[in-house]
C-alpha cells in the first residue's frame, strides 16, 4: 500500500480515534461497546486508514487481534497526535471564555460515599459553567490511576495514593482514615472493638489489596496473614462481609455498613491508618484549561466542606 496522507482533516482523526480504541481495546469486537458502533463498521473505519496511510496497522482474523510494528508506531503518535488536538480545541476555546473537548476522571471505586468531598456536586458545577465539555468517567484501582495518569488516557485522577510518582503531581483534599474492620459472622465481631489483642489479629485471615504492598500500610501494624486479595474496596467489602477475614476500609465507605451493625472497627483508636483523598494531575509544565478550571472546581468545593 501507499501512503496517500497530504494533511489530516476531521475524518482522518475520527478514523484514528476508532483505531486508538480497537488498539487500546485488544481488538474490534472488544471495542464496540466503548465506540457504540458495530464490527463491520469498526472494520471498514480500519480499512480507511490503513488505505490512507499506506500501511497494515494491525492483524485481526481467526489468529486473533495483535497490532503490526507499522501499528505500533502509529498508535503512539496517534496517542501524542490526539492529546495536541485536545489541548489545541481547549486553549482555542477558553480564549473565548468557553472549554469545549474532553475531560477523562478517573476515580478510585468507593468515591461515591465521601460526603466531604461531594464529587456528583463538582461535576454539576463544572457542567452548569462549561456545558461544551464531554466528561468521560472511569473507575479504577489507584496504581491503574497514576499509570492512565502517566500514559495520559486520564486527565485527573481522584483517590487514595499510596506512593508518590514523579511525573505525579498530588495535591491533598482531605483525610480518610483507613480503619481495621471484621463482620458480624467473624469470630471477632462480639469483642470488638476494643477487647482484641494483637495475638487475636495475627492469627485470623487478612484480606489483603492486591495493588498495594502490605507494609505500606503502616510500618506499626500486626504482622497479618494474607489469606485472600481484592483489587478494589468493592472487593475488599465483600471478602470481610463474608465473615472469614479481616481488613482495612476507608472509614466515609464502612460508615452505611457500620451504622446497620453489620462491620465493626477493631482498635480504631490504635490501629487506624492515616491516609488522605488527593487529587493527581499529570506533572507537566502547562496544565491544560479544563483540567485547571476542574481541579480549581474541586479546591473550591474541598475549601467549603472544610
Amino acid at each position: 500500500m501507499q501512503s496517500s496522507i497530504g494533511h489530516l482533516g476531521e475524518t482522518d482523526i475520527r478514523l484514528l480515534r476508532v483505531f486508538v480504541a480497537v488498539a487500546e481495546a485488544g481488538g474490534l469486537a472488544k471495542a464496540q461497546s466503548a465506540l457504540n458502533l458495530n464490527l463491520s463498521t469498526i472494520s471498514g473505519y480500519l480499512t480507511q486508514i490503513e488505505m490512507r496511510l499506506g500501511v497494515s496497522l494491525c492483524q485481526r482474523g481467526r489468529r486473533g487481534f495483535a497490532l503490526t510494528n507499522e501499528g505500533d508506531a502509529v498508535y503512539a503518535a496517534s496517542k501524542t497526535l490526539l492529546a495536541a488536538h485536545e489541548t489545541f480545541r481547549s486553549t482555542v476555546g477558553s480564549l473565548h471564555g468557553d472549554l469545549v473537548g474532553e475531560l477523562r476522571l478517573g476515580v478510585v471505586d468507593n468515591i461515591v460515599f465521601d460526603q466531604t468531598l461531594r464529587l456528583e456536586e463538582t461535576i454539576w458545577r463544572f457542567q452548569q459553567r462549561h456545558s461544551r465539555m464531554v466528561i468521560h468517567l472511569f473507575t479504577l484501582p489507584p496504581n491503574h490511576l497514576e499509570s492512565a495518569l502517566l500514559e495520559g488516557s486520564v486527565h485527573v485522577g481522584i483517590g487514595q495514593y499510596f506512593r508518590k510518582l514523579p511525573g505525579i503531581r498530588y495535591e491533598d483534599l482531605h483525610s480518610d482514615p483507613l480503619t481495621l474492620y471484621c463482620a458480624h459472622r467473624h469470630p471477632l465481631f462480639q469483642r470488638a472493638p476494643n477487647d482484641v489483642t494483637l495475638d487475636d489479629l495475627e492469627a485470623a485471615r487478612f484480606a489483603d489489596r492486591g495493588y498495594i504492598e502490605s507494609d505500606r500500610l503502616g510500618e506499626s501494624r500486626p504482622k497479618f496473614q494474607a489469606a485472600s486479595v481484592g483489587y478494589s474496596a468493592e472487593a475488599i467489602l465483600i471478602l470481610i462481609l463474608s465473615g472469614g477475614f479481616i481488613s482495612y476500609l476507608p472509614r466515609n465507605y464502612a460508615t452505611p455498613w457500620v451504622e446497620k451493625g453489620i462491620l465493626r472497627p477493631i482498635l480504631p483508636n490504635g490501629l487506624t491508618l492515616d491516609a488522605k483523598i488527593s487529587i493527581a494531575t499529570p506533572n507537566i509544565a502547562k496544565t491544560p484549561p479544563a483540567v485547571r478550571a476542574f481541579v480549581d472546581q474541586i479546591k473550591a468545593g474541598a475549601a467549603i466542606a472544610a
